[in-house]
């Protein structure tokens, strides 16, 4: 059976793995390198003391370089050790003697194991029989553990937008404008989508209709046409009426009692109640505010995020930051060829 891995991490990993890349497909991959090298000095020299920059220049071209090597060195490797396993384990070791962000870490290593998760036949099997419903509580209820893990974390963007407090009328007010902004948005997305479909359509039909009907009758049924679509069709006033005086009011009503109990909750920093506690008390909530409804959805991109920034701080200063991503690393190399039938 066929897996499925991270479309961005399979990529570098296709890169990364090529046997036989052209000169100009490796020149272009330096020039790019040393390329976003150079723009990082460039956004970090002014705010860096005189004393810092050598420093700097060293470390961001020495990171330059060890990435180079990752992205062209494969074929060179994988003739001297004869094994791609091997081959792949020796570049990320070369990689590893420089700077790896935590952001890196903890991305290979969330997607590599929600990859490989996945990718297990039952597991597959079961969320194949679940319906959105049961996945987005699923979802929630995974949100609802890392609640308190994330609290307890250090200081992040993540951490400061989910725990400021704010009272429930202007944090209704937010969620009600980012939910209005949003639906817009894809409102005219789909706008532009449709219309150039239909465009297209329109085109296809005319050809086909110039065959099928005789020209007295291509008047009349045009004049059908626009009739069908003017009834099934939604004026703009209608459908932004719909998003915020509809779904939009409900969301945003929901979320803000939400987060008024996440916030009593970690009301003070020593709280009442253990973690468990503080995570069913907190699923509880989404039971009786969201039940049936789906109003209250969890994005999966959302959800790693989180699980990123509470992998990130387990890991700062624990020494073991290399080490998570080889592994990382290694998984995420299974799950590809093993999507690919290749390992």
């Amino acid at each position: 059976m066929q897996g499925t891995t991270n479309k961005h991490i399979s990529r570098l990993l296709k890169i990364i793995t090529d046997d036989s890349p052209s000169l100009r497909q490796a020149m272009q991959r330096v020039a790019t390198i040393y390329g976003i090298s150079v723009v990082s000095i460039v956004v970090k020299w002014r705010r860096m003391a005189p004393q810092e920059k050598l420093a700097m220049l060293q470390r961001i071209f020495s990171n330059a370089t060890l990435t180079v090597v990752l992205f062209n060195g494969f074929p060179l490797v994988s003739k001297i050790t004869g094994n791609r396993f091997i081959s792949f384990n020796t570049l990320l070791l070369i990689y590893s003697t420089g700077e790896i962000p935590l952001s890196v870490t903890s991305y290979v290593m969330v997607e590599s194991v929600a990859d490989w998760l996945q990718n297990f036949p039952s597991v597959e099997a079961v969320l194949r029989g679940w319906d959105d419903h049961t996945c987005n509580a699923l979802r929630q209820g995974i949100f609802c553990l890392i609640i308190p893990m994330l609290y307890h974390a250090r200081k992040s963007r993540a951490r400061d937008l989910i725990f400021r407090r704010k009272s429930f009328i202007k944090d209704f007010a937010l969620l009600y404008s980012l939910w209005n902004a949003i639906s817009f948005y894809q409102y005219l997305k789909s706008s532009l989508y449709k219309g150039n479909s239909k465009q297209k359509r329109k085109s296809v039909e005319s050809i086909n209709e110039q065959a099928t009907y005789p020209p007295n009758s291509r008047f009349l049924v045009d004049k059908l046409k626009e009739i069908r679509e003017l009834k099934t069709s939604k004026s703009i006033l209608e459908t932004i009426t719909s998003c915020c005086f509809g779904e939009n009011l409900t969301v945003s009503f929901k979320w803000a009692v939400w987060r008024q109990l996440l916030w009593l909750l970690f009301k003070t920093p020593s709280s009442l109640c253990s973690h468990m506690q503080a995570s069913i008390t907190l699923m509880i909530g989404f039971l009786i505010l969201d039940g049936a409804g789906d109003h209250m959805n969890i994005r999966p991109g959302v959800l790693k995020y989180l699980i990123r920034c509470v992998v990130s701080d387990r890991l700062s200063g624990s020494g073991f930051e290399k080490s998570a991503f080889m592994v990382g690393a290694d998984l995420s190399y299974y799950n590809y060829f093993h999507s690919n039938h290749a390992l």
